[in-house]
């Protein structure tokens, strides 16, 4: 139940923003690249590491609120064998900045996604795919010009569906848990 409320708080905040953004004519648009870590969490995940990887995602700014659109991927190592579960999807992610007077910008955000977890060796690859979502917290932090540094944290809640071994599927597989997720990277912002 917690989780949902975080979620549902995040996304009223951001929909509390609409009025106020849809009075802006001119939208500011940042490219976000990050390194990303994150925990594997549940008894569905037992013997999954934490993994590091990457995520990149477009943005568009209208005041205090702002939509992102991105791509994320990261490794886990698995106890007991050599290759890698690899967790990767699209996702949206909306986000309120709270007003501040400061250099540095506190935010609030929230994650949906549509992600696959797959694990490839010996000429096979198991696989299956679902959904994450979450909420977390963040600030960016001003560089140079229009770069920022930008830190987050957030928490996340993963399904995923029936597992397949090369395209068969494998009965009674579904899994669910869920990830803690830390990011650092940049901000490139274009536009007015």
């Amino acid at each position: 139940m917690k989780i949902h409320r975080a979620f549902m708080a995040a996304a009223l905040l951001a929909a509390a923003a609409v009025p106020a953004a849809a009075q802006v004519a001119s939208p500011k648009f940042s490219l976000e690249p990050a390194a990303y870590y994150a925990t594997v969490s549940g008894d569905d995940f037992e013997g999954i590491d934490a993994g590091i990887g990457f995520d990149v995602q477009g943005r568009v700014k209208l005041t205090a609120l702002s939509l992102g659109l991105g791509y994320q991927r990261s490794s886990h190592g698995i106890e007991g064998i050599e290759e890698d579960a690899v967790v990767s999807g699209i996702f949206v992610e909306p986000r309120y900045e709270i007003p501040s007077a400061a250099a540095f910008k506190p935010y609030l955000t929230a994650r949906l996604g549509r992600i696959t977890q797959s694990v490839e060796g010996n000429g096979s690859e198991l696989k299956a795919s679902g959904f994450a979502f979450g909420a977390g917290a963040g600030v960016t932090l001003p560089l140079a010009g229009s770069v920022r540094l930008n830190t987050s944290a957030s928490w996340n809640s993963m399904s995923f569906g029936e597992m397949e071994l090369d395209g068969d599927q494998i009965p009674d597989s579904k899994t669910s848990g869920s990830s803690l997720a830390l990011r650092v990277g940049m901000s490139f912002s274009f536009g007015r």
